[in-house]
């Protein structure tokens, strides 16, 4: 009998390691999306949502490990899509467990199946015998990316002594998706990288600009909408679709000086550099001239600090047509004010002045 007990035992570690070759020879590149083995010792730390407590995390439903989930009569448990969720997944998503079935008889029932809306479910593996621990490895088939998808695993059984274990269960998929995004210039200067850069799902990719002699930055896009704030680099960030292109325009750079006074003697001053309307830099220099520092750089046209610096210049740097900042009343409610000063936003009370509008500490623009 010691024998015969040791042969089943490797017979069913055999079945289990076809399985996996199978399943391998199916998906040789594989990254896993979602994994829980129910270790934890509930359902939460998981991100699944019991039905009733027709559905427990016991030790005697375990395969592997010290827990497993079991399920009787009628019940399920429901993953989370945001931790269940395929938005990167290749061309192939398999979905993964053990499973055991306990006296199922007649009217038992034991079904795997997922959704995209919670609603509408699809049955990927239905069992209605008594089955011992088994690998299940089963074919989704193209899912759509979808922040969405979930899995669920549900029973209907005549009897609470009539039940199924699972185990070990995860969501993989064949080599996750990547996006070509396309890097182009216009005007004296080049990008990096220039061309088309694969970007994993959901990645980022960093692009520099660097204008040629005599220009700067004047702006970037992104699909063809002009983006801020305008600086040497811009990154693209959550790429999830193709098509995407990250473009930088290059203009004629600009140095305009001027002077800060007091009763006639120039004690310093400032000289502002860059595009016509984006990407300007504004230093400090001493009387003789020469350099002392930078009061701020990068900044666009219709900039708070830009805009706050154009009486020292006597000059509507971005060509607004105001020297100084521009105010406009957006909404008025009794004595309070919402207004945009250049690209701030102040809630000004009677006076004409009042706080900035911030979110989390940081000015809203």
């Amino acid at each position: 009998m010691k024998a015969l007990s040791i042969t089943k035992v490797t017979l069913r570690n055999l079945l289990v390691l076809c399985s996996l070759l199978a399943f391998a020879g199916r998906a040789q590149a594989v990254t896993t999306l979602y994994s829980d083995n129910f270790d934890s010792g509930n359902f939460t730390s998981g991100h699944w949502t019991a039905q009733n407590g027709n559905a427990a995390v016991t030790t005697t439903a375990k395969d592997n490990g010290t827990y497993g989930a079991q399920l009787a009569l009628t019940t399920y448990i429901q993953g989370d899509p945001a931790y269940q969720d395929t938005t990167c997944n290749g061309p192939t998503t398999y979905v993964n467990y053990n499973l055991k079935t306990v006296a199922f008889a007649s009217g038992d029932s034991f079904v795997c199946e997922w959704s995209t809306d919670g609603t509408n479910w699809t049955a990927i593996d239905t069992v209605t015998t008594t089955v011992g621990w088994t690998a299940k490895a089963i074919t989704v088939g193209s899912v759509p990316d979808n922040a969405n998808f979930r899995i669920r695993f549900r029973t209907v059984t005549t009897s609470s002594t009539h039940y199924a274990c699972v185990d070990d269960v995860s969501i993989t998929s064949t080599a996750l998706l990547t996006y070509p995004v396309t890097g182009n210039y216009s005007g004296s200067g080049m990008i990096n990288p220039t061309g088309s850069t694969v970007v994993p799902c959901m990645g980022s990719q960093l692009f520099t600009a660097t204008p040629s002699g005599g220009y700067a930055v004047d702006h970037w896009t992104l699909d063809g909408t002009t983006v801020t704030p305008v600086g040497m680099t811009y990154t693209i960030t959550n790429v999830h679709a193709t098509g995407h292109t990250v473009a930088v325009t290059f203009g004629a750079a600009k140095t305009i000086s001027g002077t800060v006074t007091s009763g006639g003697t120039a004690l310093s001053g400032v000289t502002i550099s860059g595009s016509p309307n984006n990407n300007n830099d504004v230093n400090t220099t001493n009387s003789s001239g020469n350099y002392t520092g930078k009061l701020f750089g990068a900044v666009s046209g219709n900039s708070y600090a830009l805009e706050s610096i154009e009486p020292v210049f006597q000059q509507h740097l971005n060509g607004d047509g105001t020297i100084g900042l521009t105010k406009t009343v957006i909404q008025t409610d009794g004595s309070t004010s919402l207004t945009e000063v250049a690209n701030q936003y102040y809630l000004d009370g009677s006076g004409g002045s009042g706080p900035a509008l911030k979110y989390a500490g940081a000015t809203v623009t």
